[in-house]
């Protein structure tokens, strides 16, 4: 089974950042942000190897 695009949510992004960097080893690659008519969206991106990333 292949996935094209997986994203998750998060309230704490820093405690995501610690999982995926610091216990998984999969370092951040890319930041976003969007503006949305309630505000707006961070959306960062995490390096999972093969040119792979989880958002």
């Amino acid at each position: 089974m292949a996935f094209h695009h997986v994203a998750y949510s998060t309230k704490d992004l820093e405690a995501t950042r610690h999982f995926y960097e610091d216990l998984f080893g999969f370092p951040l690659v890319n930041t976003e942000f969007h503006d949305r008519e309630d505000g707006w969206i961070k959306h960062v991106f995490f390096d999972t190897g093969n040119g792979q990333c989880i958002a």
